[in-house]
């Protein structure tokens, strides 16, 4: 099957990113890479609206002194970079997701190798991998989006109280969920109303690559997802303060129907299963969008 530029086409349930063209995974790669940027810019901001510049700065500071060392070991491992020698860390700096797009026009198509392991390159930028590594590297910009998320929550909560940071997750991701919907939307040509376009964009967006879901497009009105393993629900179950409810119940609904009525102001989102669970052993969440067209 030829490689698809962008997912304009109907739903296809067994969609992945592998599908995708060399040159819209750069695309994205590049999108996310500022995306990226923006998150930890907006946590920044939001913190120090509430708390102030130094307790920002404290917790912009301990963020990254957790998101440093994970961000080189996984490029080291996805790419080959490895090694503690000069060189080995200027090959890791360049394929850090910090680098993707800081210059305007940087990534050129070249002739794609799967990963850096080779001498130091002055002149490397994504455009030399192929496709098997930048799909690999998308799949890690899923993960540490959410850790660098993750670690902003907790960082603010652990100096201003959790409900202030519950306040500023909320004000970052009302302006990052529109941005990355207008990025997903836009760049892969999701277009039209319906509930189908909404299961095109959980397949498209990095957020949630690190769930295990299904969706069940029952008609072209009824879409049902169905969490089945979810890291973030694991980590607040481990972390047994109940915050789970808060964020499961009341900020999912909210971006839930942010990514709905971004598509179709008529589509209403009703959780069918949310936490806390009474087993480990349930679904993590159910939840239901429906196309109500006499709205």
């Amino acid at each position: 099957m030829a490689d698809i530029i962008d997912y304009s086409g109907d739903f296809d349930p067994d969609f992945s990113y592998s599908k995708l063209s060399r040159e819209t995974l750069l695309k994205m790669l590049e999108a996310y890479g500022d995306y990226i940027r923006k998150i930890d810019g907006h946590w920044y901001l939001e913190v120090m609206r509430k708390c102030g510049n130094e307790t920002a700065f404290e917790c912009d500071t301990a963020v990254w002194m957790r998101m440093d060392p994970f961000e080189m070991e996984t490029t080291k491992r996805l790419l080959g970079t490895g090694g503690d020698t000069p060189l080995a860390m200027a090959k890791t700096l360049q394929a850090s997701p910090w680098a993707v797009g800081t210059e305007a026009g940087a990534i050129e198509m070249t002739a794609p190798v799967y990963d850096y392991g080779g001498d130091f390159d002055p002149s490397f930028d994504y455009g030399k991998l192929d496709k098997g590594a930048l799909v690999a590297l998308l799949g890690a910009y899923s993960n540490y989006i959410r850790k660098l998320d993750g670690h902003w929550y907790l960082s603010a909560m652990s100096r201003c109280g959790d409900d202030v940071a519950y306040d500023c997750d909320i004000d970052v991701w009302d302006r990052l969920m529109k941005l990355e919907l207008k990025i997903a939307s836009e760049m892969m040509n999701i277009r039209g109303d319906g509930v189908s376009s909404i299961a095109k964009y959980f397949q498209i967006s990095p957020w949630f690559w690190t769930f295990d879901y299904r969706l069940d497009l029952q008609d072209g009105d009824r879409l049902v997802v169905t969490f089945i393993k979810c890291p973030t629900l694991l980590a607040l179950e481990k972390e047994g303060l109940g915050r789970e409810g808060r964020i499961c119940r009341e900020l999912e609904q909210d971006l839930f129907e942010t990514i709905a009525h971004h598509f179709d102001p008529r589509i209403a989102v009703v959780p069918i299963q949310v936490p806390p669970r009474k087993s480990v052993d349930d679904v993590c969440c159910k939840w239901e969008f429906k196309l109500e067209r006499d709205r």
